[in-house]
C-alpha cells in the first residue's frame, strides 16, 4: 500500500505483520512493524479488520515510530494460485473506506492457463496517463 503521491514509502502486509518500508539512499528499510493478526485470546472472525487495527494504532508488538495516516493508500492485492488468481487494485480513504479501481485475472471462469487475459487500465482522478490507450481503457 502506497500513501497517495508517494513512491519511496509503502506498507506491506505479510501474514499477520504490517511493515512500513522507507527507501533511504536507494535501500529499502523497515522503519515500523506491528502485529495485526487476530486479537489475542479471541476467535478470528471474518468481521475482524487488520487494517482498522493498524489505522487505530491497536497493533500489538509494535516497534519503530507509528506512522500517521493522513493520505489515502493505493493498494494492490493478489489472491489465488497460478492461473487461478486475481489481482485487485484500489484505494483506501483516510476514513478507512475501500474503493475498488480495477482487477486483472479471472479465477471464476475456469479459463485454461494459455487463454489471453484482458487487462483493464484505469486513470486515477488526479493523474495524467500517457501509457493508456484513448477510448474504453481496454488494452
Amino acid at each position: 500500500m502506497f500513501p497517495q503521491g508517494e513512491a519511496l514509502r509503502y506498507f506491506t502486509v505479510n501474514g499477520d505483520v504490517l511493515s512500513l518500508v522507507e527507501v533511504k539512499d536507494g535501500f529499502p528499510l523497515v522503519t515500523y512493524q506491528g502485529y495485526v493478526g487476530a486479537p489475542y485470546d479471541k476467535t478470528f472472525t471474518m468481521e475482524y479488520d487488520p487494517l482498522e487495527r493498524f489505522s487505530k494504532n491497536k497493533a500489538k508488538n509494535q516497534w519503530g515510530t507509528y506512522p500517521k495516516l493522513n493520505k489515502p493508500l493505493i493498494y494492490e492485492f493478489t489472491t489465488g494460485w497460478g492461473d487461478s488468481s486475481t489481482t485487485y487494485y484500489g484505494r483506501i480513504t483516510t476514513l478507512n473506506k475501500e474503493e475498488l479501481l480495477g482487477t486483472t485475472g479471472d479465477p471464476v471462469t475456469g479459463l485454461p492457463a494459455n487463454t489471453k487475459q484482458i487487462m483493464k487500465t484505469f486513470k486515477l482522478p488526479w493523474e495524467s496517463r500517457t501509457d493508456a490507450p484513448a477510448g474504453d481503457g481496454i488494452s
